[in-house]
């Protein structure tokens, strides 16, 4: 068997650890379903596996460790869940992923700051979790990503050192270059620093949503008072 697809059905209970044995497992599919409790860590031994949608159940804990051998996956999506802990930092090692979706859980914590080798990544959710602390720059030197969502987190700004430009922000921007993908974010409920924008001037910017943001460190003149 290489696909196996339970979603949008009245299934509940928790996932068998001898879902494991499915070792020719190429896509696995169980979202908006009423699956509970933990995450089986034998999932990490489908190492065929492209495709993984656990997406709209009733799963907590943490996403097992297990999950770094996952090597040939390009989708992971968890999200409306109750999963908790740490940014999963075994998915590190899968840069073979184009989407991660975590958002609508519990997750806490900070990004981790080697973001920017999943190099492969185009869309990254992560909005309505508890994620604090700076948002790693090496995620937006991901010359492949295309969307981001973090609104709706703690984050204190794109970066725990305040750079500055040499010259008015306009100028900055002005002497960017535009890449080929158009690029759209979502920062809803964290602060704007000069840092952020200076990473996004090589980007087509599509859709940039700021709602809620603290956005007074554009504004700030310098100079002595």
């Amino acid at each position: 068997m290489q696909v196996l697809s339970l979603g949008e059905t009245s299934f509940s209970g928790t996932i068998p650890d001898s879902i494991g044995n499915l070792k020719h497992l190429v896509s696995l599919t169980l979202h908006y379903a009423n699956f509970s409790g933990r995450i089986p860590s034998s999932l990490g031994e489908l190492s065929n596996l492209s495709l993984l949608r656990l997406t709209s159940n009733h799963f907590n804990g943490e996403v097992p460790s297990s999950f770094g051998n996952l090597k040939q996956l390009t989708s992971l999506t968890v999200e409306f869940n109750q999963l908790t802990g740490n940014f999963p930092s075994a998915l590190l090692n899968l840069t073979n992923l184009r989407l991660i979706r975590l958002d609508s859980n519990q997750f806490t914590g900070s990004l981790p700051p080697n973001m920017g080798q999943l190099s492969k990544l185009e869309s990254f959710y992560a909005s309505d979790n508890f994620f604090t602390g700076a948002i790693p720059l090496s995620l937006f030197q991901i010359s492949s990503l295309t969307e981001i969502r973090l609104e709706n987190n703690q984050f204190s700004d794109i970066s725990s050192k305040r750079e500055t430009c040499s010259g008015a922000h306009r100028s900055c921007i002005a002497k960017c270059s535009a890449k080929s993908s158009m690029f759209f974010l979502h920062t809803k409920g964290f602060r704007i620093g000069t840092q952020l924008l200076l990473m996004l001037c090589p980007y087509q910017m599509r859709a940039m949503d700021v709602s809620y943001d603290d956005l007074s460190s554009l504004f700030e003149t310098g100079g002595s008072k």
